[in-house]
């Protein structure tokens, strides 16, 4: 990457940046006939979430929250934007550039590795060298050696990661910017203007969109080998495979098909429990469901899966959130993919049950 012109190259715009100006900034003033916290504006954020949750509706990739895991291979994105990812340049091979997604680009995937001083850090799959912090300060793709530079610190977030690495005893984090070749990540910012990451766990399962809720004891994913109906389900000797892999033990479907006898006695036999409740694609569990699903959850890795992996599963991962005393607001549901009104008011009055006497603003 050519050294920094001497024009100051600006932060990209976004809600990473608060300084930038974004286009609705909360400071307790009216805006557009909004005063804070009224009951329309409430209403106009949870809208918009919506809409920019739909957004990622065809990806293939997780949400952005997948653990590290030393030997797997990751796409690393923008969070929230998983159109954008880090990518290796092939015309400037030191360079790392903010580029569309391929899944047929391997300069956008990276294997996780761990030195003997149990720092992480990533290689390129298509070139073979270190992410790290370059000579211009931006994160690059200079060593083949996992260095002092290619040490990486992964601060995991409610929304994806910060990636941080030491120069002289400080911390220094990355954020996204911009010049005539397009975005990069500069590595001079502190924590609190870090641009976060998305860690996408990267393979050709039959579960698409795998991710970790709460590492090593929920996870959600679509059913697998799914394309666009629920009858696609099918879980195979690999499917099984699969998932004793990553330690699950018991399966929640809400798949509106069940499994065949032959495919739980597939599971029985790798000793993974299948619990099924089955709901229609775009429609809301019942409050018994949903109580069910809670009484089905046991001390063992669970996989919660429906169809596609948005809605109906995110209805279930509410849920079990919320009995785990999580008091999840419309926010939240929408957070987790939930993608109905039917949904989001049939968790309104299971957190009625759970929570009773509890004031809530949003109205469910």
């Amino acid at each position: 990457m050519p050294p920094p012109s001497s024009q100051p190259r600006e932060p990209i715009v976004g809600p990473e940046n608060p300084e930038a100006p974004f286009p609705l900034r909360l400071q307790g003033k009216v805006i557009k006939g909004f005063g804070r916290g009224s009951k329309e504006l409430l209403q106009y954020l949870m809208y918009l979430r919506t809409f920019v949750g739909l957004l990622g509706m065809d990806s293939p990739l997780s949400h952005g929250n997948d653990v590290l895991d030393v030997g797997g291979t990751f796409i690393i994105s923008i969070f929230g934007d998983r159109g954008n990812l880090l990518t290796a340049d092939p015309q400037s091979p030191d360079d790392l550039r903010i580029r569309v997604y391929d899944p047929n680009n391997r300069n956008q995937q990276w294997r996780c590795v761990q030195n003997d001083k149990h720092y992480f850090g990533f290689t390129g799959v298509a070139t073979g060298r270190y992410l790290g912090r370059d000579h211009y300060r931006n994160l690059g793709v200079v060593s083949t050696q996992h260095g002092t530079t290619e040490q990486l610190l992964f601060t995991r977030l409610h929304s994806g990661y910060r990636i941080s690495v030491e120069n002289d005893g400080q911390m220094l984090s990355g954020q996204l910017r911009s010049d005539d070749g397009g975005g990069y990540i500069n590595m001079e910012a502190g924590p609190s203007e870090a641009t976060h990451l998305g860690l996408h766990l990267h393979s050709d399962s039959p579960f698409r969109r795998f991710e970790w809720v709460i590492p090593n004891s929920l996870a959600r994913s679509s059913a697998p080998y799914y394309e666009n109906r629920d009858s696609d389900q099918r879980m195979d000797s690999v499917a099984v495979d699969i998932l004793q892999a990553r330690g699950i033990r018991h399966i929640i479907s809400l798949n509106s098909l069940p499994l065949s006898q032959e495919e739980i006695s597939r599971l029985n036999d790798a000793n993974i429990r299948y619990s099924h409740f089955p709901v229609p694609d775009f429609t809301a569990p019942t409050i018994a469901q949903l109580q069910g699903i809670i009484l089905a959850m046991q001390n063992e890795p669970t996989l919660v899966y429906c169809g596609y992996g948005y809605g109906r599963t995110g209805t279930a991962i509410s849920a079990i959130l919320m009995s785990k005393d999580q008091k999840l607001t419309r926010f939240d549901f929408d957070g987790h993919h939930v993608q109905t009104e039917a949904q989001r008011k049939m968790l309104g009055r299971l957190r009625d049950q759970l929570f009773p006497g509890h004031r809530w603003l949003d109205d469910l």
